[in-house]
């Protein structure tokens, strides 16, 4: 299984290529009636079986993360029935394990690698306007196609992010000194959008300290 451990370099974190077109990730799908669908896996294909397990402490909310949706596995992937009127969110800090930032020097053999870990997020909806996770895509009024990239509240400006169009491949897109940026939706069908963003911040994450954590986020939309 490809990690984020995947896009790391000596003392020097890079979005490779293989990032952002083969690397797993969390996303949401709206199913049939009040259903939503979790997804995890490359866009399009998603893993199934063990290899979701990791899903099932993930939390699915749309107005407070404190009310959350249970889920159940099926084959390749995790279900709810939402029954509030929303954008539809997802947390998890479960989908990988801490992984080492870089090597320790060969003559400092005692020293321990730094660790980073990983929170994920996802969001079903482009209706809301106010931010409710740590990374999301904001729209700048319901159902735009112009968006705020924001962490903890602040836009984050000229930041990577990869948008999947319907039955197109991942680009790469760079959001603007606002943090801002615009999808070209006059292709009807499902749109993806993913984020990152890393900070240097020790916190305990899966019982272990770590110096970094990546912040992964995904929205999904159609265009009609």
């Amino acid at each position: 299984m490809l990690t984020p451990s995947k896009i790391l370099t000596t003392g020097t974190l890079l979005l490779s290529a293989s990032f952002q077109i083969h690397a797993h990730g969390v996303w949401l799908e709206q199913g049939t009636d009040n259903s939503v669908k979790v997804f995890y896996g490359e866009p399009g294909e998603p893993e199934s079986g063990d290899a979701i397990n990791n899903l099932k402490t993930a939390k699915v909310y749309v107005s407070d993360i404190s009310t959350t949706y249970p889920i159940s596995q099926e084959a390749d992937y995790w279900e709810t029935t939402v029954t509030e009127d929303g954008d539809v969110r997802l947390y998890t800090a479960d989908v990988w394990q801490p992984w080492e930032m870089e090597a320790s020097q060969w003559w400092k053999f005692w020293e321990e690698a730094p660790l980073q870990g990983a929170i994920v997020e996802a969001k079903l909806g482009r209706s809301e306007t106010t931010p409710k996770m740590i990374l999301e895509f904001v729209p700048t009024s319901a159902n735009s196609d112009e968006f705020t990239l924001v962490f903890e509240g602040k836009p984050v400006v000229n930041a990577s992010y990869w948008i999947v169009p319907p039955g197109g491949e991942e680009t790469e897109m760079k959001t603007d000194e606002n943090g801002k940026l615009t999808v070209d939706t006059t292709k009807e069908g499902q749109y993806m959008l993913i984020g990152l963003n890393t900070v240097d911040r020790a916190a305990q994450h899966s019982g272990k300290e770590v110096a970094s954590l990546m912040y992964i986020s995904s929205l999904t939309f159609v265009s009609e």
